[in-house]
């Protein structure tokens, strides 16, 4: 109902003028209903085609009567906040479509609450999608990953498309890893209108996943670190604030006469007395330190925040005489005593240097008669 004339040049004209469709649009009609009935008429995105141009547009327009035999009439143009509507609209739809036909947990959210879950979300984790709609999906994610799930969502309103995994909760309770993949969703118009995200179980390949970096980080045999995974720690250790007078130290642990053993009783036997010393070198440290099969029959104990040299060889002693009791195993009862180098991390020294001078102790332990603990000497 754009006219292009002035409201000089549209006084006194008649309707018929303005609107040669008058007749088709029903304007005329619902003139003569506002002014017989003396009530206001509302009327909201009313459809309009403009016979001249055939150019279509909405409004919204009140008609309300006045004194006497005349009609207020007031309109605003609102076809763009129409077509708006209808983008959004149908960017819903083919959100739609595309969850309802997913085996996946298709999601939508705007502002951070979740306003579309597909039906499948039943069938994955127990939930009904009306149960997860105008709520955060933060409310169902464990509180151990919701600052990586925080971290992914900022990406993703960056701009990003972003892939993790993190556990989310059944409706029973438990809960089970998934792995979402979320981006910017897009209407019609090209602009951004919210987050789109699609959920999968991969509780079996994290599962997988989990049991291979166990094979690589622990003894298959012993169940403590190997060689690598302690090494990795010391590394750490090498760069760390120490409180006071506190230091790193080393146990370098050898089995004597291990060899003896294993030929006398046989591998089971031995492979039974290196996992009864691994147990017992674990329950004789601290919690927080690491414990560790180089290979063979050498074991490594990393002590964190230990008080000088005698405290470390008191330390040491300790495992000697816990590991020096009789192991019972398949082919016989067994027993060892240990050859045990004792050093503490000098400042700068590195690990390999630690290490070499731990080994050295224990093999002066070893020329002393083995069943010793020798302290080493300073870099």
């Amino acid at each position: 109902m754009d006219y292009d004339r002035t409201p000089e040049e549209m006084q006194d004209l008649l309707l018929s003028v303005l609107e040669p469709n008058e007749a088709e649009t029903g304007i005329t009609e619902m003139f003569i209903r506002a002014c017989d009935s003396g009530e206001a008429i509302s009327l909201t995105a009313y459809h309009y085609v403009n016979r001249v141009t055939g150019e279509e547009a909405y409004y919204d327009v009140q008609l309300v009567p006045v004194s006497g035999d005349r009609l207020s009439i007031v309109w605003r143009d609102v076809t763009e906040e129409r077509r708006v509507v209808q983008r959004v609209v149908e960017s819903e739809q083919r959100f739609r479509l595309l969850a309802e036909h997913s085996s996946d947990v298709v999601q939508l959210s705007r502002d951070g609450l979740l306003v579309g879950v597909s039906p499948s979300l039943t069938k994955v984790l127990g939930w009904q999608p009306e149960e997860w709609l105008h709520r955060g999906f933060d409310e169902f994610v464990h509180a151990d990953d919701l600052a990586a799930m925080h971290a992914c969502q900022a990406a993703v309103m960056a701009g990003e498309t972003k892939v993790l995994d993190l556990r989310v909760r059944h409706r029973d309770g438990s809960y089970h890893w998934v792995q979402a993949s979320a981006g910017p969703f897009y209407g019609e118009d090209g602009d951004r209108d919210g987050v789109v995200s699609s959920l999968r179980v991969v509780d079996e390949q994290v599962a997988a996943h989990q049991a291979l970096e166990f094979l690589a980080t622990y003894d298959d045999l012993t169940g403590v670190l190997k060689r690598e995974a302690a090494l990795q720690r010391l590394t750490e250790l090498d760069s760390g604030e120490r409180a006071g007078d506190s230091a790193v130290a080393l146990l370098f642990i050898d089995l004597d006469e291990f060899k003896v053993v294993n030929d006398t009783w046989g591998h089971v036997a031995g492979d039974a007395l290196l996992r009864a010393v691994a147990q017992r070198i674990e329950s004789v440290v601290r919690a927080n330190d690491v414990v560790a099969r180089l290979g063979g029959d050498e074991f490594l104990v990393v002590l964190d925040g230990v008080e000088g040299e005698s405290a470390v060889a008191a330390i040491a002693d300790k495992v000697r005489a816990a590991c020096s009791q009789p192991v019972a195993t398949p082919t016989g009862t067994v027993a060892t005593t240990l050859s045990v180098g004792v050093v503490l991390r000098e400042a700068g020294e590195t690990s390999d240097a630690l290490i070499a001078r731990a080994d050295r102790a224990m093999y002066a332990a070893k020329r002393a008669g083995r069943d010793q603990t020798v302290v080493a000497p300073g870099a």
